[in-house]
């Protein structure tokens, strides 16, 4: 055990506690521990953990009601100066939380820097500085076309990641941003200062998809924004915010799901579901079907489904973090409709095996060798399931897509199961809001539910009914009583005797 010492940090008593004392304990920092603090209540003060490891690297666990907040910090005096260095790296837990690998790396480099005496946040914002004085001359001004300007801000983003863990650009990002410029042509090549609303208008009209579009016209208010902060222009609007949202919208998101009446029907048509090239890629496109409609998993993360996942006993199986979209590994149970299906699905494998000479590592095996199901969506299609879907929209065809799958079971695991506090880890989201936007209000169950609410407003009308009955019986009574007693009924108002 590591004794708890009240300590005063140098340069914090007016930033972090009233008191200028916080609590500090030193005890190497790991995942297990950063876990444990999550899932403890609110704290009276803040609390620091000093790692062991690096000297400076800290986490820190923020005071207030509710979910603590856990934040990795390094605090450190550069040598020489005689300052008192505060860098947050970032989020240790939940949404946009930094790996402890990196943050203890961050937080090693900050500490090398200090030892020398150099303050890497002051050298940031020199570096930032001088791009900036730079680029204001007007000799410079003309080079900064779109492209350029693209350029440097994946730069700058880069350079700042450095700093700041959240302000780096995943590489699949700057995939996605990369292209959205070259889909803006020839307005690419354009300098920044002469672009106008038009010529923005004119590129985003020339893009085929709404969706598309939508991300283009983020990418090029981002890029544009990015240059007139470099530029330190101020007198002069951004285009891209010139133009009429509702045009360049992105458009709604899908909300297919299938009704509780179409829901046996398809489990019924996906059984039954054939195909005269392949019989057996045919059933196990039908099982995965299935598997996808149990438990509500993105597509990837049931066709990808392997056998080394499942526990010894086949009571669970684990999916890994590299699968999840949340990167974090999530455990479900094997339930007896699951486990016929696993039954079956052994039994392809053993049949392959006879065939290939290889076992099967997935449980939903594809055409080709070591290959999982790619798409079920052709083989759906030409056993006619789709068209237990709803259109899309008015006179557009029927259509199926796996994810629909998920809103389906969101939608009525919500309606069937009285605690649906454990949907959002079912589905595997971080945050309950984007669990409510997969459950679809379905007109039988609000049905269900305003006939259960105005049953019981009845009954509480024939409830007021039935007492209101008895009142009057009580005073018809009390006023025969008081007329052949002689006394008169008192009137309401009026004074009494």
């Amino acid at each position: 055990m590591v004794a708890m010492l009240k300590v005063t940090e140098p340069g914090m008593a007016a930033n972090d506690t009233a008191s200028g004392e916080v609590t500090r304990l030193s005890v190497p920092i790991t995942p297990a521990l950063i876990k444990q603090l999550a899932r403890q209540g609110a704290s009276e003060s803040d609390r620091y953990i000093q790692d062991s490891e690096v000297s400076g690297f800290k986490l820190l666990r923020r005071r207030g009601p509710g979910r603590p907040r856990l934040v990795f910090q390094f605090i450190g005096r550069v040598k020489g100066a005689g300052k008192v260095l505060k860098v947050t790296i970032g989020p240790a837990y939940g949404r946009g939380a930094v790996t402890l690998a990196k943050a203890r790396a961050e937080a090693l480099r900050h500490s090398e820097a200090c030892r020398e005496g150099r303050n890497r946040v002051a050298e940031q914002k020199e570096r930032n500085a001088a791009v900036a004085a730079a680029a204001h001359q007007s000799g410079n001004r003309a080079q900064w076309t779109i492209q350029y300007a693209f350029d440097d801000l994946l730069r700058y983003r880069h350079e700042l990641g450095q700093t700041v863990e959240k302000m780096k650009l995943r590489p699949a990002t700057q995939v996605v941003y990369a292209r959205c410029i070259r889909n803006t042509g020839a307005l690419a090549k354009r300098p920044v200062m002469d672009v106008t609303k038009a010529e923005i208008h004119d590129a985003l009209m020339r893009i085929p998809t709404m969706a598309e579009r939508a991300k283009v016209r983020r990418v090029l208010s981002l890029t544009i924004g990015h240059a007139f902060d470099r530029l330190n222009i101020e007198d002069k609007a951004n285009p891209v915010s010139k133009l009429a949202r509702g045009v360049f919208a992105a458009p709604k998101a899908r909300e297919t799901y299938l009704s509780e009446s179409k829901v046996g029907p398809w489990v019924l048509a996906v059984r039954g579901v054939t195909n005269a090239r392949d019989e057996r890629l045919a059933f196990t496109a039908g099982n995965l079907a299935l598997t996808l409609l149990l438990f509500g998993m993105r597509y990837n993360e049931a066709a990808m489904m392997e056998w080394g996942w499942f526990d010894d006993d086949e009571s669970a199986f684990t999916i890994p973090a590299a699968i999840v979209k949340t990167k974090e590994p999530r455990t479900l149970p094997v339930t007896p409709w699951f486990a016929r299906i696993l039954t079956v699905q052994r039994e392809t494998c053993a049949r392959l095996q006879e065939q290939r000479g290889v076992y099967p590592r997935h449980v939903f095996p594809g055409r080709g060798q070591g290959e999982r199901m790619k798409d079920i969506r052709a083989v759906m299609d030409a056993a006619g399931c789709q068209t237990h879907f709803p259109k899309p929209q008015a006179g557009g065809a029927p259509s199926f897509r796996p994810h629909d799958l998920r809103r389906t079971f969101a939608t009525h695991f919500a309606a069937q199961v009285s605690d649906g506090s454990r949907l959002k880890w079912i589905l595997g989201h971080t945050a309950k809001d984007i669990t409510e936007r997969y459950i679809r209000p379905e007109p039988e169950q609000m049905r269900r539910d305003l006939e259960r609410y105005q049953g019981w407003l009845e009954m509480q009308a024939a409830w007021a009914s039935d007492a209101t009955a008895q009142q009057y019986a009580a005073e018809d009574a009390e006023r025969a009583r008081r007329n052949e007693a002689g006394y008169p009924w008192p009137v309401p108002g009026a004074a009494q005797a």
